[in-house]
């Protein structure tokens, strides 16, 4: 379901990328138009006193890796094709696989370190060396917004341990917020409807 919402979310954005929004735009939005979802979940479930924080320098913490990671997806919507850009994210379990093993300690096993071999052989793949190439600055930034998505995994597992799941989602929801309005006056530019639309979807989804 997760990864479901995310491809929704996707290619919802892409098609904004198409109506001229940018990378800093759609990570306003997506927090803008997805908090409300957010919040609502709160409500018919835990309720606010799940908000509340024993870790508040972890949630920001996360929330500067969380937001690094999804402006260089985001970026990378807008430099390549949507399938080469969520296969290339497709990484990002791989790097969590490796930064698990590094940090955690966690026993990884043969079995997934050839699995973790064949996911960098498949995407060296996508990648084309020596055929029709992607843009190079696309694949880094997909590749960059990859590793910092499997440093939120690995960073969650800590926070997770005395924070509840309504107060990681909703201070990174507010923390996008805050970072994407900086970046309004810089980025930010008028849109026709289409575009607001699709970005709307693509934060209620995300």
């Amino acid at each position: 379901a997760a990864a479901g919402a995310f491809s929704l979310m996707s290619g919802f954005m892409k098609l904004a990328a198409d109506q001229g929004v940018s990378a800093p735009e759609m990570m306003f939005h997506r927090a803008v138009f997805g908090l409300p979802v957010v919040i609502a979940w709160v409500l018919m479930g835990p309720g606010l006193s799940a908000l509340t924080t024993r870790r508040p320098l972890m949630h920001v913490w996360r929330s500067a890796i969380g937001v690094s990671g999804i402006l260089c997806i985001f970026q990378a919507l807008t430099l390549l094709p949507l399938a080469d850009a969520t296969t290339i994210g497709f990484t990002a379990p791989i790097f969590a696989t490796i930064l698990s093993f590094l940090f955690l300690k966690e026993s990884i096993g043969r079995h997934r370190w050839a699995a973790v071999i064949v996911g960098f052989i498949g995407v060296a793949v996508v990648m084309r060396p020596g055929g029709e190439s992607l843009p190079a600055l696309g694949i880094g930034f997909a590749l960059v917004g990859a590793l910092f998505s499997a440093s939120v995994t690995v960073t969650l597992r800590g926070l997770s341990r005395t924070e509840h799941v309504a107060a990681i989602v909703f201070w990174f929801f507010v923390g996008c917020a805050l970072v994407g309005a900086c970046f309004l006056p810089a980025f930010g530019q008028m849109h026709g409807p289409l575009a607001f639309a699709f970005l709307a979807a693509g934060g209620v989804a995300g």
